[in-house]
């Protein structure tokens, strides 16, 4: 048992030096491209030779020491070193050196290109179908056949549930509405400012009403005087613009008269049935949303009909992630919840499965791009066993020439894997541009349509795959290498 533990805990901490020499060599190598493109600008830049040898010296000097602290091998080859070298050996061969990177980066450019596309699109939908405020809030019903209701006192109970910002009723009524002798029935709706406010109606024209009432003010007039002194505005759609043959301009003071025909589960004890006398209503504003004829009046408008039961009611919680247990309370209170949450999960969870199907076609591609580095290691082995012998004659170590091999599968594919986001990422944005163009082509008016998102954590999960890629292909070849004996290395032909 004592040894079965002991080679588990050797495998873990030969894992973990492993992993740890990958992480420092990543280091190693992002710092040495990184000072390798700036000395490309800088060495066709308009600088002075002698700037530009003073820093090119700092700059490299700078390099050393940082190598120095990261990698303080004392005996034998550095990493930097290792690196440098490598570098030096793949550009002999520049063209196959080229053509392999490009096969990764092809491979890794398909990865990036096609799971950018799963994220841009799921973005591009969210945003079209969830705005922030309203994943903190939940529209609570009542189940069908159920002998519940949603009163004043249901209000008060929603309003005392910890995290709820507001519970704001809503009364679904059926407009009659009367303009120039022609008569339409659509959807009448009896709300609050607030309401309109935490929902985010935008006007388009004209703006909304300001009235928070929840009952009738109380004064010394009489109860219908008080019903007659009420403010008749409503916020309409431009559906219903369109079946009253109004333009948005023209239509914000306009009046028209409507009566509300109520349900009897609205009315107090259960009331009959009926239609409210005509009113004269004023066009306050216009708002875009919805495609069938509709409009909001003030909630207390509707109440004073006789209404002591609401249809349902909007609950606001403070944060998004005190909704799911808000709803969880309703819910034990025997009352439905629906929220725009639900549907964001269900396009989240479709999204991540085509994200999925997506990352395993591009695996092809890279699965391909393995095989052909690992094709021009064997044979860049095959004709290099003269050198291996003479380095390890010279006195190179059997594995500093395993790192050596390995350092340069390595630098393919972190190389590729680089280069592969960057195509990824331009192949993304060109699709996103053509699709813009061709909405603004049909007069859609959607604006900038980003299809392609590349997230940072797929960058960095991408460049590790792309050196375990290099890892991998570049075992077998380097362990071949470290086993070449110098002799039968050096009688080679």
């Amino acid at each position: 048992m004592f040894s079965k533990n002991n080679k588990l805990i050797g495998s873990a901490v030969s894992f973990g030096i492993f992993v740890w020499n990958i992480f420092i060599f990543s280091i190693l190598l992002s710092l040495y491209l990184a000072i390798s493109l700036i000395s490309f600008v800088i060495r066709y830049s308009f600088l002075s030779p002698k700037l530009k040898e003073k820093f090119f010296y700092k700059m490299f000097l700078g390099y050393e020491k940082i190598s120095a602290k990261i990698d303080p091998r004392e005996d034998g080859i550095k990493k930097s070193e290792l690196i440098e070298l490598s570098i030096r050996n793949m550009k002999i061969k520049k063209t196959r050196t080229l053509v392999t990177i490009g096969g990764m980066m092809i491979g890794v450019g398909a990865i990036v290109f096609l799971v950018s596309i799963g994220y841009g699109l799921q973005g591009l939908v969210l945003s079209r179908v969830a705005k922030l405020e309203e994943m903190k809030q939940a529209d609570v019903l009542i189940p069908a056949g159920s002998k519940l209701a949603i009163n004043d006192q249901t209000l008060a109970d929603f309003s005392a549930i910890p995290h709820v910002k507001a519970a704001l009723p809503l009364i679904v009524a059926v407009g009659q509405v009367n303009l120039n002798d022609s008569v339409f029935n659509m959807a009448a709706y009896g709300v609050t400012s607030q309401y309109l406010q935490e929902s985010d109606m935008k006007p388009v024209a004209g703006s909304i009403f300001n009235n928070n009432d929840m009952s009738v003010p109380v004064s010394s007039d009489t109860q219908d005087t008080a019903v007659s002194n009420l403010e008749k505005e409503a916020v309409v759609n431009e559906s219903m613009l369109q079946v009253l043959n109004l333009k948005d301009n023209e239509a914000v003071g306009k009046t028209f008269s409507v009566s509300f025909a109520l349900t009897s589960d609205l009315k107090s004890n259960g009331g009959s049935e009926g239609s409210s006398t005509p009113s004269d209503y004023v066009i306050k504003g216009v708002i875009s949303e919805g495609k069938t004829p509709l409009f909001y009046v003030p909630f207390v408008n509707i109440r004073s009909l006789g209404v002591n039961n609401f249809s349902q009611v909007k609950i606001v919680a403070d944060s998004q992630d005190s909704l799911a247990s808000v709803r969880k309370q309703v819910e034990s209170m025997g009352y439905d919840t629906h929220s725009t949450t639900d549907t964001v999960n269900q396009i989240v969870s479709l999204f991540s499965t085509i994200r999925l199907v997506l990352t395993l076609v591009g695996m092809i591609a890279l699965a391909v791009a393995a095989l052909g580095m690992f094709n021009t290691l064997t044979v860049s082995l095959l004709e290099r066993t003269r050198e291996v012998g003479l380095m390890k004659a010279m006195g190179m170590k059997s594995k500093e020439v395993e790192e050596l091999f390995l350092t340069e599968s390595m630098i393919m594919g972190f190389s590729g894997g680089l280069l592969g986001i960057l195509a990824g990422f331009i192949g993304g944005k060109i699709l996103s541009l053509i699709f813009t163009f061709v909405a603004m082509y049909k007069k859609l008016g959607l604006g900038f349509l980003n299809v392609a998102s590349v997230p940072f954590s797929l960058v960095f999960i991408i460049l590790f795959a792309s050196l375990l890629v290099g890892v991998i292909t570049g075992i077998f070849p380097a362990k071949r290498a470290e086993k070449i004996s110098a002799l039968d290395a050096l009688r080679y032909e």
